[in-house]
Order: C-alpha cells, then sequence, then structure tokens
C-alpha cells in the first residue's frame, strides 16, 4: 500500500546507474589523486534504496569518532559552487572530466559544509 505512494520509476532508477557505472567505472577512482585533505574527510555510504545503507551508518557512528550526518543532499550545490561554468546539465559526463584539482575543491568545500552543519560537535562529522 504504501508501496503506492512512492513516486520511483524502477527503469529510470536502472538507467541512471548503468549512467553512473559506465561514467565512473571502478578503474576511474584508482586513476584520480589520492585525497591529502585530513582530518575531516567525510565517510560516503552510497546505496540503492532499502538495501543497508542507513542501518550501516547506524553501526558505523556507534563508533565514538564517527557522527552519521543522515543523508545530505547538498552536493550538487557544492558542484555547482565550486565549479564555475561547468555544463550540469551533463551530469555524470560533465563530471568525469574533472581535473584532480576540481576534484580536490568539491571534495574539500562538501566536507566543509558537512561540518557546518553540525557545529557542536567536538569531532568532525564522518572522521574515522
Amino acid at each position: 500500500m504504501k508501496c503506492s505512494l512512492l513516486a520511483w520509476d524502477e527503469a529510470e532508477g536502472d538507467a541512471v546507474l548503468k549512467q553512473l557505472t559506465t561514467v565512473f567505472p571502478k578503474e576511474s577512482f584508482a586513476a584520480r589523486p589520492k585525497s591529502t585533505y585530513f582530518g575531516k574527510a567525510p565517510i560516503f555510504i552510497v546505496g540503492i534504496p532499502r538495501s543497508g545503507t542507513m542501518l550501516l551508518e547506524q553501526i558505523l557512528s556507534t563508533h565514538p569518532a564517527v557522527f552519521g550526518a543522515g543523508e545530505l543532499t547538498d552536493l550538487n550545490e557544492v558542484v555547482i559552487e565550486t565549479t564555475p561554468g561547468a555544463d550540469y546539465k551533463q551530469y555524470p559526463n560533465a563530471i568525469a572530466s574533472f581535473s584532480g584539482e576540481e576534484f580536490r575543491r568539491v571534495g574539500e568545500k562538501h566536507a566543509e559544509r558537512a561540518w557546518c552543519q553540525f557545529p557542536a560537535l567536538r569531532r568532525p562529522p564522518f572522521s574515522a
């Protein structure tokens, strides 16, 4: 009954997943420079709906040095802020061509925004 209330297009979801795995194959991440941004580095938990990502976040956040920030929805805004002039209508193809410097700026800005959302914490969100 609740499923009928959800606006989910399985074919569209499959198409997006296929496009993302084509544009960002596992090897593309290995070829990128490793981050030198330590301290407040996020841990991204990524998955499809109902796959256990929230449970994994809850388990990890029981560690005193980890903070579970929930679903952050501002990554698109961060990409737009840090890479002016990029054509976001061409996502994800436009992002696949980012330089190492552009990825670094996006990553640092995203981590800083996550940190600013939780200023009362004594430990950075997502730290390991």
